[in-house]
């Protein structure tokens, strides 16, 4: 039986999750997402820094996205403010 490290599935849902064109859900990944770093942080879990990685680039990659013109104001104020309210 083949297993994913944790990096690696977070790095698929994350990636799914930024595909969905829903704009809750994709709040909704990322707010998982930093609920995740804050506790594998607490822990000093090796994984931490690539948990960090995988929302950082998809943050940027979320910011590149020419097809959404529109960018949602109260998502963008909630994402920053998960990333803020962590360092």
């Amino acid at each position: 039986m083949h297993s994913l490290s944790l990096r690696d599935s977070f790095h698929y849902v994350l990636t799914q999750g930024l595909q969905e064109r829903d704009k809750v859900f994709r709040v909704n990944v990322y707010a998982v997402g930093f609920t995740l770093l804050d506790r594998l942080a607490q822990k000093d879990n090796s994984e931490t820094s690539a948990v960090y990685k995988t929302l950082i680039s998809g943050l940027l990659e979320h910011y590149r996205d020419k097809s959404d013109k529109e960018i949602d104001q109260v998502s963008t104020e909630m994402i920053l403010d998960s990333f803020k309210s962590l360092f």
